[in-house]
């Protein structure tokens, strides 16, 4: 549902979506990443109010750690979450893939559906990175001297179409 809200705070969405997740039909909705979620405090209310003052047991609170317990969040496990966001990006990628949702009821048993127009063009421009990858790694490979030492490409640069030299290099 996080997902969701900030689906409608971007503008993919509206809230009236928010309403239909309600309703007996699966809807696509973007599932966020984990990384950033993390139980911010453990709720002890009921159980200190039924044993907390009967004499043998102690009520379960966290006041007097309060300082130690902000100190470890923000210096071990907020540290840990910005610095992985960092280095592997799921919210910012996370959020690119949010076009590509949607939002309407979806049926598994159904394989003849249109896939999303988004999807499609994502798919595509995944295969043409791959294959601009494939085409830098060869360009590399011959440019770094697949037989090819550094005068024989300065002589294939000074030659023009009819062999003739463009210029003379003197020797030093």
């Amino acid at each position: 549902m996080i997902g969701m809200m900030i689906s409608v705070m971007r503008g993919y969405t509206t809230e009236a979506t928010i309403e239909a997740t309600w309703a007996k039909d699966r809807i696509d909705i973007p599932r966020g990443p984990g990384l950033g979620l993390m139980l911010n405090e453990v709720h002890y209310e009921r159980y200190n109010k039924r044993f907390g003052s009967d004499g043998i047991h102690e009520a379960l609170t966290w006041d007097e750690l309060q300082d130690d317990l902000e100190s470890f969040k923000k210096d071990v496990i907020f540290a840990d979450i910005i610095q992985t966001e960092k280095e592997e990006r799921s919210m910012l990628d996370w959020g690119w893939n949010l076009p590509i949702h949607s939002f309407e009821p979806r049926h598994f048993e159904s394989v003849d559906s249109p896939r999303n127009p988004l999807r499609q063009a994502k798919g595509l421009v995944g295969k043409l990175n791959d294959k601009d990858a494939e085409e830098d790694e060869q360009l590399q490979k011959e440019q770094n001297g697949a037989g090819h030492d550094a005068d024989d490409v300065f002589e294939e640069a000074n030659t023009d179409p009819k062999g003739k030299k463009k210029c003379e290099v003197a020797e030093i």
